[in-house]
């Protein structure tokens, strides 16, 4: 779909993305978790948590203030990085050490420009079928 498109067929507008951000996709994590336990949405605090670890980014990801939640297409959250730490221990307990994932640290973004985002499509940024979790939006 083009942005066009998304919005005129779901009313869902394209996120109009103006400064440097880091997507993140939590498809899997999100659902499992909303199937889990019989939910549609998650809560702020399970949506930060299953997006801030532990992801294979490189060292350019100092380069980016922001990282958007992304579950099904859609920006759920945004938050400000405070920064970014190594990845010791995954979700199911697993010792990540020296596996090169990595975390941040952050919070909700208070800037409205960027609140403006949550709900909006990504799907227009995404290329159809990539695998990879990880966005770099310049």
């Amino acid at each position: 779909f083009s942005p066009k498109e998304l919005e005129l067929e779901y009313g869902v507008e394209p996120a109009l993305l103006d400064r440097p951000c880091i997507l993140i996709k939590v498809n899997r994590l999100y659902q499992e978790y909303c199937e889990s336990h019989n939910v549609r949405t998650l809560p702020n605090t399970k949506l930060y948590e299953i997006t801030r670890s532990a992801w294979k980014v490189g060292s350019r990801r100092e380069k980016y203030k922001y990282v958007a939640s992304v579950a099904f297409g859609l920006i759920r959250e945004v938050y400000e990085v405070e920064e970014w730490v190594e990845a010791t221990v995954g979700g199911d307990g697993v010792d990540l050490k020296g596996s090169g994932r990595w975390a941040f640290n952050g919070q909700v973004t208070l800037d409205q420009n960027m609140r403006e985002l949550v709900g909006k499509s990504v799907d227009h940024l995404f290329s159809s079928g990539a695998q990879n979790p990880i966005k770099y939006f310049n």
